[in-house]
């Protein structure tokens, strides 16, 4: 059997990792069963500071462009939670998806092509800094 759990908070995940151990072992020992448990840690959670570098140049980006940047945290996985669990802070930025993952995943073109702009303006404002 195969599960996951995900969290930003280190400690919500750590509990739910605890919790769905103990229904593991639950469940097998009413089977007179028993249970190894392997854990991965696939996608290291990160947070970043609105003011953290990466931010701020994507954000200063978008305005550049007339847009409101919006930030937001997901639950998904990246790069860029590699690259900032060694210390390379890095965003994800929106790239046009739609259903991501799913049978039914397209990409929005205009949107892609937006984000080809976005980039060329964080490289812009990096340059300036």
């Amino acid at each position: 059997m195969i599960g996951e759990a995900r969290s930003r908070d280190p400690q919500k995940l750590q509990d739910q990792a605890d919790q769905m151990r103990a229904e593991f072992a639950q469940a097998v020992e009413r089977l007179g069963a028993t249970v190894e448990v392997e854990e991965t840690d696939i996608y290291p959670a990160f947070n970043l500071a609105t003011d953290a570098l990466p931010v701020k140049l994507a954000g200063q980006a978008l305005q550049a462009l007339e847009i409101a940047p919006i930030i937001e945290s997901t639950g998904g996985g990246s790069d860029a939670n590699f690259f900032n669990a060694h210390g390379i802070q890095t965003v994800i930025l929106s790239s046009g998806m739609n259903k991501p993952h799913c049978h039914d995943e397209s990409l929005n073109l205009e949107q892609f092509h937006r984000l080809a702009h976005w980039l060329y303006h964080i490289v812009r404002v990096a340059g300036e800094i």
